[in-house]
């Protein structure tokens, strides 16, 4: 990578910001660059009078902390003047340099998700749909022409294989709604399938000297390996580095469960770094206070991107819970312990959920009606 330091210049981005110089990035680094796109996503959800809350002394600290210990190559060129920058009416930087990292680090349960794009409080989409960075909203139900790609089907997008440079870094939004899983290439050959109610924040061409992606949902990575390159899955808890790998990350239910099949990745999650060995799986749980490490079989958490459900002691419970996002319906138990009846079972990924329901009676006391209309499903105890 050099020994260039990936500097973030503040006073510059103050000068930029009271220009108005609208999406000409021209004048701004990389570092810059990416930064400011996460202010402009970050900014445009927010009442800007709840910016008025942030912690700018602690927000700068953590932003500062985060950066360096995330890559050795960042440095600040120093501390903006707080005062100063607070008399301009937009509180352009505080909001970019010191808000932004505030709201991010210190309060990611209620903000952390709407910087990896497009907020998931709005309405899913009902097809898989690409949002570009061009602002284009792609809906990925037939064979498409789009730039810079080889395929766009209903069922895979790959990019031809290329690299960009640190002027123009673009990013897209790719969505996968309930009932669908997908395929994507990225530019620079990584394989990437994402699992039902799922989002990916990727860039169309990556920069000559990282790769960045956000994940929402789950996905399943096979890293292209560029030494030269570290590639980096940001989630709004956790940061995993790469080199070269195949693993998978799970987000779903504000967890993160990251399981290693092959090479080495350092997971980065509240201020500490975790090394994974292949077969190794790193689970932290909201609030994120605390790790663990376990040695697991990775197919159970990897099968279903072949189109196989494996159930290795799951309770009824949990099993529904996937259910619901593999089929898209909303599924009701009844309460008490037959929730917590845990299953042992290898499956394939059947067409309907139907197939999966009966076999579920046969394990269970549960009997499950289905209600077409309105998408739910409803069990029932009933006594064998």
């Amino acid at each position: 990578m050099g020994n260039s330091k990936k500097n973030i210049d503040n006073d510059k981005l103050l000068r930029y910001l009271e220009s108005g110089q609208g999406q000409d990035y021209s004048a701004l680094n990389e570092s810059e660059q990416e930064l400011l796109r996460e202010y402009q996503a970050l900014k445009e959800r927010l009442d800007l009078k709840e910016w008025a809350k942030a912690d700018v002394e602690d927000g700068w600290q953590t932003l500062t902390q985060r950066l360096e210990q995330q890559d050795a190559d960042w440095a600040m060129i120093r501390k903006p003047k707080i005062l100063r920058l607070w008399r301009y009416a937009a509180a352009a930087v505080v909001l970019l340099l010191a808000g932004t990292a505030w709201f991010y680090f210190r309060d990611a349960d209620r903000y952390g998700r709407q910087i990896a794009g497009e907020t998931s409080a709005k309405k899913a989409p009902s097809a898989i749909t690409l949002l570009t960075a061009e602002g284009s909203e792609v809906v990925l139900d037939t064979l498409r022409n789009l730039k810079g790609t080889t395929t766009a089907s209903n069922e895979e997008l790959i990019y031809e294989k290329a690299q960009g440079t640190m002027q123009h870094i673009s990013y897209n939004t790719l969505i996968v709604p309930r009932g669908y899983t997908y395929h994507l290439v990225l530019s620079d050959g990584t394989k990437v399938w994402l699992n039902a109610d799922s989002r990916l924040r990727y860039p169309s061409l990556f920069s000559k000297d990282a790769r960045l992606v956000t994940v929402e949902g789950e996905a399943y990575f096979e890293v292209a390996s560029d030494a030269e390159r570290p590639f980096m899955v940001q989630n709004a808890h956790a940061t995993i580095k790469v080199l070269g790998t195949v693993f998978n990350i799970n987000t779903y239910d504000s967890n993160i469960a990251a399981t290693l099949v092959q090479g080495k990745i350092m997971v980065l999650h509240g201020g500490d770094s975790t090394y994974l060995q292949p077969g190794q799986q790193l689970m932290s749980k909201a609030p994120y206070n605390n790790v663990q490490v376990h040695k697991v079989d990775t197919e159970i958490y990897t099968a279903w991107k072949d189109g196989e459900l494996i159930f290795d002691g799951t309770t009824l419970e949990d099993i529904c819970r996937r259910l619901e996002r593999v089929y898209n319906y909303t599924i009701i138990l009844p309460e008490g312990k037959v929730k917590e009846r845990k299953i042992e079972a290898n499956l394939p990924q059947y067409k309907e959920i139907s197939t999966l329901l009966q076999l579920l009676e046969k394990m269970t006391d549960v009997h499950f009606n289905i209600n077409q209309n309105e998408r739910t499903i409803t069990g029932y105890i009933v006594n064998k």
